[in-house]
């Protein structure tokens, strides 16, 4: 190490720099190491439940209710909605800024729109960002016309609570997908974590979020099929997960890695593009 130009000298050794630096490498090293043998734990553990409203309150607005607070200029916006609350369980709305979704499993869902009334007027739980927004409106739209691989199957869809919903340890910290979808079909069901979100800071495949929804979905399905058996169930079960990019692929592609990346690697790690055509819903769904 003392003798390539450009590396560490007599002098750094000297200073301590070196000292320091392998302290964070091993540091580093040992933070990895912890956070994957509890992850192991945890996977060895995790186990399943069947999804119900009262078993599980903490996958739904607490109450079953939207709360809504409307600072005083904006009151009129709580009259408007006394008027037309009937509504809020069949249509979108423009009032609150709401969608309806029938798949969805409960409704109605705040959500996001451009402007100052949607800023202000605040929701309990908060409202869908642009981007999870999009998703549910794509996927509803999607459902107008399915592909042939949804016939004889139910799809079900839930927008998973952060901080309160089912979370996955990754990397020393908690990871809540955005959207839980389960697609039924007689004794099979296909879970997918889906999770919305911009990716221009990530800039490489390693992220931890990214390595779940590649690798580590795979244990869960394990698992999760083997505890079924166990119980004697006649139902299996597959797993799958992606991130969902609201950044489009041309903003990312010349600073990702080397600045070579492709659209198929990103879809090989589990990365697809929301486009308003909506092709990244067919990926999802490749493996029915």
């Amino acid at each position: 190490m003392l003798n390539h130009p450009g590396q560490f000298g007599l002098a750094d050794a000297v200073s301590g720099k070196m000292q320091d630096i392998a302290g964070i490498i091993t540091r580093d090293y040992i933070q990895k190491f912890y956070a994957d043998r509890e992850k192991a734990f945890l996977t060895r553990h995790l186990t399943y439940e069947m999804l119900h409203t009262e078993a599980h309150p903490d996958m739904f607005p607490e109450a079953n209710r939207i709360i809504v607070k409307a600072p005083k200029e904006h009151l009129g916006v709580i009259e408007d909605l006394k008027a037309c609350i009937h509504d809020l369980y069949k249509y979108d709305t423009d009032i609150l800024h709401t969608i309806h979704f029938d798949n969805h499993l409960y409704s109605p869902i705040a959500s996001w729109k451009k402007g100052k009334i949607c800023q202000e007027v605040k929701t309990i739980p908060t409202r869908l960002n642009q981007g999870e927004s999009d998703f549910l409106r794509h996927m509803r739209g999607f459902l107008v016309r399915p592909p042939e691989t949804f016939k004889g199957k139910e799809l079900f869809v839930l927008r998973n609570l952060s901080q309160k919903g089912l979370g996955f340890f990754i990397e020393s910290s908690s990871f809540f997908p955005d959207f839980i979808l389960w697609m039924v079909e007689e004794k099979k069901q296909h879970i997918y974590f889906l999770d919305p979100t911009g990716i221009r800071e990530t800039r490489n495949f390693n992220n931890p979020k990214i390595i779940f929804c590649r690798e580590q979905t795979a244990d869960i399905e394990r698992k999760i099929n083997a505890d079924l058996k166990a119980d004697g169930l006649d139902l299996t079960v597959t797993v799958s997960a992606f991130i969902l990019s609201v950044t489009p692929f041309a903003d990312i592609a010349a600073v990702w890695g080397e600045g070579k990346v492709t659209m198929e690697e990103f879809t090989a790690n589990n990365v697809l593009f929301i486009h308003e055509n909506q092709v990244y819903l067919t990926q999802i769904f490749k493996n029915l």
